[in-house]
């Protein structure tokens, strides 16, 4: 009996140090902190009547994050196209002014997630992702440029 009671206090134990860690597809993963200025950043997900202020100032750049192909069907006009798949993602980014507002989509807010989330760990300060972004825009009549 006391081997029962020395054993689960020790599995307890053990489960207790190691709750920082998440397990994903059988892969450890640790948490990760992102150390930022004393500016806090902002990284966060916009609905469509947000988007539309925001769009309207001049310190806003629009990054569509598709494909070449999806980025001709028709786009956000003066948007910036830094396709997130490509091998040149990272450098054309990290070649952005930090200090400006970025407006981020797609067609359906995952691969603008990705890019905000990268962004947001290389130092941008001001991030927005336009949530259901071609359906919204296509919804609500927003013309887009071919």
């Amino acid at each position: 009996m006391n081997k029962i009671i020395l054993l689960s206090c020790f599995f307890m134990c053990l489960n207790l140090f190691s709750c920082n860690k998440a397990t994903e597809g059988g892969i450890i993963k640790s948490e990760t902190k992102v150390e930022t200025s004393k500016t806090e950043s902002i990284a966060k997900t916009i609905e469509y009547d947000e988007f539309l202020k925001l769009y309207k100032q001049e310190n806003v750049v629009i990054i569509d994050v598709r494909t070449s192909g999806e980025y001709n069907q028709g786009h956000i006009d003066k948007a910036v196209h830094i396709d997130v798949s490509s091998s040149s993602f990272k450098t054309k980014i990290n070649e952005l002014d930090k200090s400006k507002t970025y407006i981020l989509y797609c067609r359906t807010q995952n691969r603008s997630s990705a890019a905000l989330n990268y962004m947001k760990e290389n130092g941008f300060k001001t991030i927005y992702n336009l949530k259901n972004a071609i359906a919204t825009l296509t919804e609500n009549n927003f013309q887009l440029v071919k």
